[in-house]
């Protein structure tokens, strides 16, 4: 059997050589995600607002109501660049008054049908933001982008009108999601 080269060997190994430079090259891309764009890149609140306490909401509007507690309910979806530029808006709202008010996210793309008293305050217009106060009655409503400054002072006033009733609420496993 005759020796070959080094270069020779090179020559040999060309194929499986490009594909491993190839494969190198693709996997040191960097990821890019842009807040300008209506491109999909995942969990918003996670990428865009540093909050992944959000999704999925720890309780329901229902739920909310039923324990007397406020709630703020978010319509949005995952690829559009409001909603994109309203994630961090809404985790400063968390961050201030989340200790007595419940914040339901809701992504319309799978929107939950175990939530019907949801779907008449859906009029297709994205994001779309809602406050109740303990009793179910609507206190402000907004949709488009808007900041945390501009919503901030109705948070204060149903507050003010109705102190916080806050009991834990656990968070909501799915059993048969464990298998």
């Amino acid at each position: 059997m005759k020796k070959l080269s080094i270069v020779e060997q090179l020559y040999r190994l060309r194929v499986p050589l490009l594909g491993v430079f190839l494969a190198w090259i693709a996997l040191c891309v960097p990821v890019y995600a842009d807040v300008d764009d209506d491109l999909y890149e995942g969990n918003i609140f996670t990428l865009y607002g540093y909050n992944g306490s959000l999704v999925p909401p720890r309780v329901t509007l229902k739920e909310s109501i039923r324990l007397g507690q406020p709630a703020f309910v978010i319509f949005y979806i995952y690829d559009s660049r409001d909603c994109k530029l309203l994630a961090p808006e809404i985790s400063q709202l968390q961050a201030r008054f989340g200790q007595a008010v419940n914040f339901i996210a809701v992504n319309i793309d799978a929107f939950p049908q175990d939530q019907p008293e949801l779907q008449k305050y859906y009029d297709g217009s994205l994001p779309r933001l809602l406050l109740f106060n303990g009793q179910g009655k609507l206190t402000y409503e907004a949709t488009g982008y808007t900041q945390a400054a501009t919503v901030a002072p109705y948070f204060r006033k149903l507050l003010a009108n109705e102190p916080p009733k806050r009991t834990p609420v656990p968070l909501q496993v799915d059993p048969s999601s464990s298998r």
